[in-house]
């Protein structure tokens, strides 16, 4: 019985832990995209207020460099935590079946983890990163289009 309680109480501290986890890759993430869209907005303001600061060649690798890092740590990111969060389901489910089957805690099955189904947060942490993504996207070739703008030389002086 007491070793019954021991278990309880350890899968209870790596559910709690798993939960941790998963809310610090999100912080994460928003800390990188918070700080792309900073490096973006001053590359956007560059541009649009002096044609002159960058080159139409600088502003197309640096216009595209930007959203393409922000959609592969977006995607990135959004796999690790929808992994976490999968893991905290397994701890969760064995938390149920530890009266029937007590004597191990961890997956022993290859993939185990994968084939849990994703639940509400991940799904929703899911749609949001494709909205990012599909955001970066779109302001990659808005910059990308601005600066082949000035390398036809259509800018006003």
């Amino acid at each position: 019985m007491e070793e019954d309680h021991h278990n309880d109480k350890h899968l209870i501290d790596l559910i709690i832990n798993q939960d941790h986890v998963a809310q610090n890759w999100i912080k994460f993430l928003l800390t990188i995209q918070s700080a792309l869209s900073i490096a973006y907005w001053f590359l956007a303001k560059t541009a649009a207020g002096a044609c002159q600061p960058l080159s139409g060649y600088e502003l197309i690798a640096l216009g595209l460099l930007i959203p393409f890092l922000a959609c592969t740590a977006c995607l990135t990111i959004t796999k690790i935590t929808v992994h976490e969060r999968r893991w905290q389901a397994w701890y969760v489910e064995r938390f149920k079946e530890l009266r029937k089957t007590p004597h191990f805690v961890f997956p022993i099955e290859i993939g185990a983890i994968a084939k849990i189904p994703k639940g509400y947060i991940s799904k929703v942490l899911t749609g949001i990163s494709k909205a990012v993504i599909a955001g970066w996207i779109v302001a990659g070739g808005a910059v990308g289009l601005f600066g082949l703008v000035i390398l036809i030389g259509h800018c006003p002086s």
